[in-house]
């Protein structure tokens, strides 16, 4: 059964206890949840912290750094169908999720943490789909061995999310962004070399996401087709230092971990 619920006490006081590794989006614009049907919001145990996309009746993607600490699924909630983080939704309930077997953490001579294999799904409660009228699955691309098929140099990509902004707060409304997918080869010397073959890098401008919006889902400007979920970038969001990097959800191990633990 879906919970309609409003969540202004346990949203709020997730302002304060976010988790920093997440992203945000920075400089972007309000959005409507109309337009993004996809868009969800996850919670650990009443705490908002990051973003995920609905990619089907059941399941959700997100970024496996999001749910890298064994919490309990029951602790965790799949928020969606409202514009506004705070109220308006439906809160859903979590059966399982699945880190990639592969995920991995790197922690670059900055100290900066990044990751590789950087993707989660969760299941949801059978009893409660992701089912209502702006709750919609996103498509998924198909495995790509290629260099690039969606996700090359110079496509726009637009990503949805509920992440902090420029002012350091969490938005009530949903914010959206625009941003252009740069050179693989030229954005590994910002990253140590570290950026692989399963990830892909957007422009590095004062336009970002940041704290809140990790695991986001990355779409082509069709806003259906998805080719990616937020993963890293500059802990100084949208300081033009380093291009934010996504993952590439079209690569091959990371197509074939979400078609074989969700079948899809």
């Amino acid at each position: 059964m879906k919970l309609q619920v409003v969540l202004i006490f346990c949203m709020a006081i997730s302002a304060t206890f976010a988790r920093d590794i997440s992203r945000r989006i920075v400089n972007g614009e309000n959005a409507d949840i109309a337009d993004f049907p996809h868009a969800l919001a996850l919670f650990d145990s009443g705490r908002f912290f990051c973003g995920a996309s609905v990619i089907s009746r059941y399941w959700a993607l997100t970024a496996a750094h999001c749910l890298d600490r064994n919490t309990a699924p029951s602790l965790i909630n799949l928020y969606g169908n409202s514009t506004n983080r705070l109220t308006g939704g439906i809160l859903f309930f979590v059966q399982r999720y699945v880190n990639h077997p592969q995920y991995r953490t790197i922690r670059l001579s900055t100290g900066q943490v990044i990751w590789d294999y950087d993707v989660s799904v969760i299941e949801v409660d059978h009893a409660n789909p992701l089912d209502a009228l702006f709750v919609r699955p996103t498509i998924l691309p198909a495995s790509c061995s290629s260099a690039c098929c969606g996700a090359c140099e110079g496509t726009v990509i637009t990503l949805a999310g509920w992440g902090r902004t420029e002012l350091g707060i969490l938005p009530v409304n949903l914010q959206m962004l625009n941003q252009t997918i740069v050179n693989h080869t030229g954005c590994g010397p910002f990253w140590e070399n570290e950026i692989t073959d399963r990830m892909f890098c957007v422009t590095a401008d004062f336009y970002d996401s940041c704290d809140g919006d990790s695991g986001s889902g990355i779409l082509l400007t069709d806003r259906v087709s998805q080719i990616g979920y937020v993963s890293f970038g500059s802990i100084r969001c949208g300081d033009n230092s380093a291009p934010a990097v996504y993952g590439r959800l079209e690569h091959p191990s990371i197509r074939e971990f979400v078609r074989s633990t969700t079948g899809l």
